[in-house]
């Protein structure tokens, strides 16, 4: 019953922000997924890379071209509709909140905690005024890192790779998970000949399409493409060069300091930290972990590590969105 009432809340919240869901976005972005949505419409799947200039990878594509078939009422303007996208990633931030209550309680976590998620004001506010997709592949790194934790790395690795299918900067996790991982399959060869033929069928299984059209070079042209295109210290971001420049949006991380570029800095800054948080986590891993699988105290470090790691990859590196 006390799940139920978190569930409920949490439905009642995203029944408001469906209803008072703006009529409006990011227009750079919905101008894109008009042309991806039309392309995809005019082409199919399979041939939709080959004739826009798509800069995401197959998951979000799928989505937007069932969304589509699904929502869209082609007796109307089709412009006018555009709005509809932001409901894409509210279903996923639904889902995200109704499956968190079930997560606490089996996890022996108050239920009530769940508020703080509906309380995170730039995860809905993302896609309510934004009209973004970032709770998605936040979603899917959730998903897989509850799995890690609970040592599952075959279910790990599939929602990872999800993750990784929808937005490119999910790279970032992939030193902690293999770490998981690596303490999950306790060096057992089939545990992870297992997990990699199940993360190559999936992945095998999203790029068909592209593979019998010839275009997983544009597929791969989608992840290519999709960093370093902005060259700017930050890219709206408020994170570390702001203590540097006064206005860091005008200014090209090419620009050397000590014989390295400003960019490199950021990239060496955002790995040496990366460093000190994995060999920290790994000390308390082989310590404390294989004693205290059920605990709390365990969980809790693990989604620190990625919530830390998560901070760092934002406030470290050059070119940084805000959203991120």
């Amino acid at each position: 019953n006390n799940v139920r009432r978190w569930v409920g809340v949490a439905v009642l919240f995203h029944v408001v922000l469906w209803w008072y869901m703006p009529n409006n976005g990011y227009t750079t972005d919905l101008n894109c997924w008009d042309w991806w949505r039309d392309t995809i419409y005019q082409y199919g799947f399979a041939h939709c890379y080959q004739y826009a200039t798509i800069e995401y990878p197959p998951v979000y594509i799928y989505l937007l071209g069932l969304w589509r078939w699904m929502v869209f009422d082609f007796s109307q303007p089709l412009y006018e509709q555009r709005y509809l996208y932001k409901y894409i990633p509210w279903c996923f931030s639904l889902a995200g909140a109704v499956w968190l209550p079930f997560y606490l309680q089996q996890k022996r976590i108050n239920p009530a905690n769940s508020l703080l998620l509906l309380a995170c004001v730039g995860l809905w506010y993302n896609f309510f005024a934004w009209g973004q997709i970032d709770v998605i592949h936040t979603l899917f790194i959730t998903l897989a890192i509850c799995c890690a934790a609970d040592k599952k790395p075959t279910s790990s690795a599939l929602f990872f790779l999800l993750a990784l299918n929808t937005k490119v900067q999910t790279v970032v996790f992939i030193p902690p998970f293999l770490m998981l991982w690596a303490v999950n399959t306790n060096g057992k060869a089939g545990t992870w000949v297992k997990a990699l033929l199940m993360v190559a069928a999936l992945q095998l299984l999203l790029l068909l399409p592209f593979l019998i059209s010839k275009a997983t070079l544009k597929v791969y042209l989608a992840y290519a493409t999709s960093v370093d295109r902005y060259d700017y210290v930050s890219f709206f971001a408020f994170n570390l060069w702001h203590w540097f420049f006064a206005n860091p949006y005008t200014e090209s991380d090419t620009m050397l300091w000590r014989l390295l570029s400003l960019k490199q800095w950021g990239l060496l800054l955002l790995l040496a930290n990366m460093a000190v948080l994995l060999v920290a986590f790994g000390v308390f891993l082989f310590t404390k972990a294989r004693l205290a699988q059920t605990n709390r105290q365990y969980l809790a470090r693990v989604f620190l590590l990625f919530a830390l790691v998560g901070i760092a990859f934002f406030y470290f590196p050059t070119q940084m969105h805000e959203r991120y």
